[in-house]
C-alpha cells in the first residue's frame, strides 16, 4: 500500500529537481557522450526493460536522487519508452532483430529529465511505500582477480514497477555470486526482479511467481549465452516480501539468515555437489561427483545449481528451491551473502556479532562492513557481499535493544538451527536436508568474527558505506571450470 511523502520528503524532493534541473536543463545531444558507459551493446526487447531502470537509477543515483522518488522518475521515464515504436530501436528488419543499447539508453535519460523538468514545473503527488526497509550493504574484491557478484536492494519495489496504490507493500532483495566471468551475475541483477513483477503469479502466488523469475532468468540468459558466446553462471539467493509475507528462492551456495526474537534461523539448505540429494539428481542424470580440491560436477564446477553454465546443463540445474513464512512481528532483520562469507562464518556468528554490535551502540549503515571485514579476517580470499536487511516496519511491540541485549549474553553455537519455513511452519522444500554439506575442511575454517569478539573496537573501523570494491592479487577461482 501507499502512503504520501511527508512535508519533510516533499521538500527534499522538490530541491533535488530544482537543482537537477539547473545542472542538467536540456536533452543529451546525439552526439553528446552519456554519463555512463552503455553495456551490453544490443539487447533483446524482453530486455529493454531491465536495462532501462538500470540505466535510468544509475544516472539518478548519481544525480543525488532520493530512493522513493528516484523509483518514481524512473517508472515514468520507461513508461514513455515503452509508448514508443520499438521498432525504431531494431538494428536489423529481422523479426527477432536485437535493439540497439545506445540508442534506447540516450532516449531513456533524456526522458528521466523530461519527467524532472515537467515535475518541477508541476510536482505531481508523490506516493512512496508505507513499509519502510532500512539496509546497508557491502561487498569487496578480495583477493580475487576480479569482482563477480552484484546485489539488489529495492525497497520501493511497487514504485519502481508501477503497481496499484492499493497494492500490497513489496519489496526485493537479492545477492549474485558470478563465476567465470560476470556475465550471470550482470543479467541476474538486471532481469530477475522484472521477470518477478511481470510474472502472472504474483498476485495469487508469490512463492510460485518467485520460482519462475528464477527460471524464466536462467532460460534468457543461456539463450543469450549461447547466442554471444558466454559461459558464465551465477548463484543467487533473493528475499521477496509481500504484506506480511516473506519469500525465499536460492540456487546454489548464497544465502540468507534471519534472526527472530534474537535468534538465528536458517530459511534455506544450500545447494553443493555433495549434498546427497544433489549427488543422487546429477548422478542419474548421467554426470558424476568428484572432490578435486573441493566437490565438483563432473570435475569442474563446485556448486550444482546456477543461472547459467549453459555448457554445465542439466547437471548444472536452473531450478531454485522456495520457501515462505508469515512474518509474526519478531523478527529483527536478515542477513543475505554470497559463500564468501559462509565458508567461514557460521550464520549463529553473523546474527550474534550484528545483534552484539548494535547491542553496543553501532551504526546500522556499517553492519554489513563489518561483516565483510570480519570474514576476510577469517581467511576468507572470495568476493565478499553483504546485505543486511532491518525488518523494522513489521515489528509488533518487540524491543530491539532487549533482543539485542538478550543475544548479547547468548553464547555462539557449533550446531546451527536449520528452520525452513511455510506459512504453517512447516517443512516444503522437496530437497531439503539437515546434513552438513561444506566441501573439504570449510567447516574447521569457521571462526567467530572479530565484531562479536570486540564490538567497541570494530566500530572505530567500520565507516558507513553502501558499495565498495578492494583489489587484491590473483588466486585460482573455486567455482571456475578446472584447467
Amino acid at each position: 500500500m501507499s502512503v504520501l511523502f511527508t512535508e519533510e520528503e516533499v521538500q527534499q524532493t522538490i530541491e533535488f529537481l530544482r537543482r537537477f534541473v539547473a545542472l542538467r536543463p536540456d536533452a543529451f545531444g546525439e552526439d553528446e557522450p552519456l554519463p555512463f558507459r552503455v553495456t551490453p551493446l544490443s539487447i533483446s526487447i524482453n530486455e529493454l526493460e531491465g536495462e532501462s531502470i538500470e540505466w535510468c537509477t544509475q544516472y539518478l543515483d548519481k544525480s543525488g536522487a532520493p530512493e522513493a522518488v528516484a523509483a518514481l522518475i524512473t517508472r515514468a521515464a520507461i513508461n514513455k519508452i515503452s509508448a514508443k515504436d520499438l521498432s525504431i530501436y531494431k538494428q536489423d528488419e529481422g523479426e527477432d532483430a536485437l535493439l540497439d543499447s545506445s540508442r534506447i539508453a540516450r532516449d531513456a535519460i533524456n526522458k528521466v529529465i523530461e519527467v524532472c523538468r515537467q515535475w518541477n514545473s508541476e510536482p505531481p503527488s508523490f506516493q512512496k511505500s508505507k513499509m519502510k526497509y532500512e539496509s546497508c550493504a557491502h561487498a569487496i574484491k578480495n583477493t580475487r582477480r576480479k569482482m563477480e557478484d552484484r546485489h539488489v536492494i529495492l525497497p520501493e519495489f511497487n514504485s519502481l514497477f508501477g503497481f496499484p496504490q492499493d497494492c500490497s507493500n513489496q519489496a526485493f532483495f537479492a545477492v549474485y555470486d558470478g563465476h567465470s566471468g560476470v556475465d550471470a551475475s550482470n543479467f541476474s541483477a538486471t532481469h530477475l526482479h522484472c521477470h518477478l513483477a511481470r510474472n502472472k503469479n504474483l498476485a495469487t502466488d508469490p512463492r510460485l511467481a518467485l520460482k519462475e523469475a528464477f527460471e524464466e532468468t536462467d532460460e534468457c540468459f543461456v539463450a543469450k549465452a549461447k547466442r554471444e558466446g558466454l559461459r558464465s553462471g551465477s548463484t543467487g539467493v533473493a528475499v521477496f516480501i509481500k504484506g506480511e509475507s516473506l519469500y525465499v528462492a536460492w540456487l546454489g551456495d548464497s544465502q540468507v539468515v534471519l534472526c527472530k526474537a534474537g535468534q538465528h534461523h536458517l530459511l534455506m539448505d544450500p545447494h553443493k555437489p555433495n549434498r546427497e540429494d544433489e549427488r543422487q539428481r546429477i548422478e542419474a542424470l548421467g554426470g558424476c561427483v568428484v572432490f578435486f580440491g573441493a566437490w565438483r560436477v563432473n570435475g569442474s564446477l563446485s556448486v550444482s545449481r546456477a543461472i547459467g553454465d549453459a555448457e554445465h546443463k542439466p547437471y548444472i540445474s536452473g531450478e531454485p528451491d522456495t520457501e515462505e513464512l508469515d512474518l509474526e512481528g519478531d523478527e529483527d532483520f536478515l542477513i543475505l551473502a554470497c559463500d564468501g562469507l559462509w565458508d567461514v562464518i557460521k550464520p549463529s556468528e553473523a546474527v550474534n556479532a550484528v545483534c552484539q554490535y548494535l547491542a553496543e551502540g553501532g551504526d546500522r549503515a556499517s553492519v554489513a562492513k563489518c561483516l565483510v571485514d570480519g570474514a576476510k579476517d577469517a581467511g576468507s580470499n572470495d568476493n565478499i557481499s553483504v546485505v543486511v536487511v532491518f525488518l523494522d516496519s513489521h515489528k509488533k511491540d518487540v524491543c530491539e535493544q532487549e533482543v539485542c541485549d538478550s543475544v548479547s549474553r547468548l553464547s555462539s553455537s557449533s550446531a546451527d538451527q536449520h528452520v525452513p519455513f511455510t506459512k504453517n511452519g512447516s517443512n516444503s522444500s522437496e530437497n531439503g536436508t539437515n546434513q552438513e554439506t561444506n566441501c573439504g575442511d570449510l567447516g574447521e575454517k569457521s571462526s567467530a568474527l572479530p565484531c562479536k569478539l570486540s564490538p567497541k573496537s570494530l566500530k572505530k573501523s567500520c565507516e558507513p558505506s553502501s558499495k565498495s570494491a578492494e583489489d587484491g592479487g590473483p588466486i585460482k577461482e573455486e567455482n571456475s571450470p578446472m584447467t
